[in-house]
This record gives C-alpha cells, structure tokens and sequence, in this order.
C-alpha cells in the first residue's frame, strides 16, 4: 500500500501545472489560496470533502466580485501618459496628475446585484471634478437587464449635471438596440457621443 501511495503522490505531482499557480499567485491571490486548500484538503483528508470546499468558496469570491461590479479604468493625463486600474474592487482616484478624461470599462453583465457599483463609481468621477469627459466602454458586456439601464442612465445624468462630456463606446448591436430605447443614449447618439470604437469617442475629445 505504501508503494502505490507513493505512486499515486508521484502522479498526482506530476499533474500539477506550476505555471498556473505562479499565474493565480500574481493575479488571483484568493484563488491561489482556494486552490492550496483544495489541494491539502485532498492529500490529507478526503478529495470529494476537497470538492466541496473548493467548490463553496469559489461560488463565494465569484458573488463578492459580482456584487462589487467587474470594470477596469485607464486615466489618461493631460501630460499624455495614463494609468490603468485593473479588477479593483473599489474605484481609486489619481491625484498626482490632471486628469483629460477618463475610460471606464464595464465587462460582462450589469443587473440588478452590481448596478449600484458602477453607478457610484461613476458618480465619484463626476464629483471630483477631475476629467472633462469620461467613455463608458461596453465592448466586452454581454447582457444588461433594466435595473443596470437605470443605473447607467443615473449616472450619466450625475456627469453630466458637473459638465462632464459623456461617451459610450464599443457596444455589441443587441446591447446598443436595447441601450437606444432610453432617452438619455439616445441623446448621446443624436450628439454623436454614441461610437463605435473608443478610439473615435478619444478622437473628438482630443479635437474638443
């Protein structure tokens, strides 16, 4: 029995894929960390316990991500440099630097659970005072249900309340059919602030 168990260990080592874990400890602390306990809980106790574990703390972190809205923002400068934030769970202002305005991305849903977020983070920017013109780029959001609509619609009326330029940029033709029903974007549409790329909405405000 020792012998096999060593061999089982042997393969098992053999199967794990170190390049994957050195990715996760880079960008996905928290699943590196689910993983390890996968993994310990499997060797030392019980591998369908393991399962179990893993699979009840994924389901977890995915809903905390969820409910905290998934967007990246790129600042860009008005000395021509940029920073981007990248899967932050809150939205953090720069202060070192004027800001010419702002990308702010929104990928894969915005329903009723993280609406809220990108609402007030939205908001933020326009209360800062910070950027003259913000694109809401929607080139990898796959569905949006009404309250996301109304959460958009709230907080392009917040920008532009501040004198912030408003574009929404890269969205799919079934999302942009649904988005153009709604006063508010049709009303960027009409002023051509409704583009197809982000790189045409960053034309116009650098010819503005």
């Amino acid at each position: 029995m020792t012998v096999i168990a060593a061999i089982l260990v042997n393969t098992a080592l053999g199967l794990l894929e170190i390049r994957i874990f050195e990715e996760l400890w880079r960008h996905e602390r928290e699943s590196f960390v689910v993983a390890i306990l996968v993994i310990f809980v499997t060797v030392f106790h019980d591998a369908g316990m393991a399962v179990g574990i893993g699979a009840t703390l994924t389901l977890f972190l995915f809903a905390r991500k969820v409910a905290h809205g998934r967007f990246d923002a790129t600042w860009n400068f008005t000395d021509g440099t940029k920073k981007e934030t990248r899967g932050n769970r809150h939205l953090v202002m720069p202060s070192e630097k004027s800001v010419s305005f702002v990308t702010y991305s929104i990928a894969g849903t915005i329903g009723y659970i993280d609406a809220s977020r990108h609402y007030v983070n939205l908001k933020a920017i326009a209360n800062s005072g910070q950027s003259k013109a913000v694109i809401i780029r929607l080139r990898n959001l796959f569905s949006i249900d009404l309250e996301g609509i109304e959460a958009l619609k709230d907080a392009i009326y917040e920008l532009e309340r501040k004198q912030v330029a408003v574009y929404v940029s890269s969205v799919s033709e079934q999302i942009a059919n649904e988005l153009l029903l709604f006063d508010a974007f049709a009303e960027l549409n009409k002023k051509g602030h409704f583009t197809v790329k982000t790189s045409d909405a960053i034309d116009i405000i650098n010819k503005g």
